[in-house]
């Protein structure tokens, strides 16, 4: 996306809305998509331009690790959570 377009899809965003309507939003809008795992007691996050891209890497490491990677969709100052990738495969946000 360039800059105009995520200023763009900023300021489209509805003020009333919240939670997963946000969520969906800011999902369907991103600027890029986030993993984040912690290994060793430090913090490791990764960007990706699509979400294909950041659920195949958040697979991979999550069978790597064996524990579970968090995904985030990023729009702006905006960020939604996505889910987790365990080892045993993708679990959505309850």
């Amino acid at each position: 996306m360039t800059p105009e377009e995520i200023e763009a899809a900023i300021l489209a965003m509805p003020v009333d809305i919240c939670g997963p309507d946000r969520d969906a939003y800011i999902t369907d809008n991103a600027e890029y998509y986030t993993i984040a795992y912690m290994k060793g007691g430090k913090k490791f996050r990764f960007e990706y331009l699509t979400i294909e891209n950041a659920m195949f890497n958040a697979e991979f490491a999550a069978k790597f690790l064996q524990k579970g990677v968090l995904l985030y969709a990023v729009l702006g100052p905006y960020q939604a959570y996505i889910g987790t990738m365990t080892p045993n495969g993708y679990k959505c946000p309850s």
